[in-house]
């Protein structure tokens, strides 16, 4: 009886435990907050690990970025893919390059700023 109640409270506690870093790593409402000097930091960082995960998750969430981008341009009636002369590998550079000029942004700031260079001129209106 003894074992049973050591062990169910050891369960317990160890999904306790791996509930709460699950509860902590979705605390941060958009990895677009992300600051562009942590980002830059973590890309110029030694560690491999910490460089590729960035690389990733920043790429991943470009992705959406542009999808929702897109999306919200269709629903607009603009039908525009704002990645058509480019691609996610040149928007990540772009937000990259906005980062290490503008360290004190966070990442949506930069993904606005490549847009901005990605989305066609809007026509002028003549009178």
């Amino acid at each position: 009886m003894g074992f049973l109640v050591i062990f169910r409270s050891a369960l317990a506690l160890f999904l306790f435990l791996c509930g709460s870093n699950l509860v902590n790593a979705q605390s941060y409402t958009s990895y677009g907050a992300r600051g562009c000097g942590t980002t830059i930091s973590a890309v110029d960082s030694k560690n491999d690990y910490e460089k590729r995960l960035v690389e990733i998750s920043t790429k991943s969430w470009i992705g959406g970025y542009v999808t929702a981008y897109n999306s919200w341009s269709s629903a607009m009636g603009k039908k525009e893919d704002i990645l058509v002369s480019s691609n996610i590998e040149g928007a990540y550079m772009s937000v990259i390059n906005y980062c290490r000029a503008n360290p004190l942004q966070n990442i949506s700031d930069a993904m606005v700023d490549t847009i901005d260079k990605l989305a066609p001129p809007a026509p002028s209106k003549r009178r």
